[in-house]
């Protein structure tokens, strides 16, 4: 975003780009769902399984038949364990279920739509999450939330977006990025993890601390104030 303001000829010292960011707040890490993840994978029949969640828009640009594409290839494998879970609606979602239904994929779930006050408890019972886009270079540059709920959760994440999203999973260790035109990347992907359950598990600390330190909804909007504060002194 910056890159394109600043092609339009506006002077880059007038320019300053403040990250989306995550609530920390709202996934509160002490807080203990024991209850609520007995009953809740009880009601999905994911007691004991392997489950990649994806949380949020179910649009055109969200590209999820990547995902039930890849659930299709794990039922081929007989990877009954690996489940692929999503929340959310959106106008894929009736032909995504429909696909699922001609192919018979029991291990793709929907949930609906997820009340906002219900996705840190959703996240926590995840593996891993998901950012899932379409393979279209604009969308390389967006910055969605559902990434940034998942680190303020300290869960990894896998994106498949050749952006700055895949370079922040890489460089700081924190996730995976797979082909968006290979769903074979992901069901490959998804069995090796599913043998990797308390590795994935160990790195929330460190997913946390770095949505702490880079990403805090209380630093970013400090950093907005002081951004308006000096703007308006300037202009006296």
């Amino acid at each position: 975003m910056t890159e394109g303001i600043i092609e339009t000829g506006i002077d880059p010292n007038k320019i300053t780009m403040v990250s989306n960011l995550s609530d920390l707040n709202l996934f509160d890490l002490e807080k203990n769902y024991v209850n609520e993840q007995r009953v809740w994978l009880k009601e999905f029949q994911l007691e004991n399984k392997f489950f990649l969640l994806h949380l949020g828009a179910m649009g055109e640009a969200n590209g999820l038949d990547y995902l039930v594409e890849a659930a299709k290839i794990l039922k081929e494998k007989k990877q009954e364990d690996i489940k692929i879970v999503i929340g959310g609606d959106g106008k894929s979602k009736p032909r995504l279920e429909e696909y699922c239904a001609k192919h018979e994929l029991t291990n793709v779930i929907f949930l609906g739509h997820v009340p906002r006050s219900d996705v840190p408890m959703i996240t926590s019972f995840a593996n891993i999450t998901m950012t899932c886009f379409k393979p279209i270079p604009i969308l390389a540059t967006n910055s969605p939330n559902k990434f940034f709920d998942s680190m303020a959760a300290g869960k990894p994440i896998i994106v498949n977006s050749n952006g700055w999203t895949k370079d922040i999973v890489e460089n700081y260790g924190i996730g995976y990025y797979v082909n968006p035109e290979k769903p074979q990347d992901l069901a490959d992907l998804l069995i090796n993890l599913e043998t990797e359950r308390e590795l994935l598990a160990e790195l929330q600390p460190r997913i946390r601390q770095i949505a702490e330190e880079h990403y805090s909804a209380e630093k970013l909007a400090n950093k907005v104030e002081q951004i308006l504060v000096g703007s308006l002194e300037r202009s006296k």
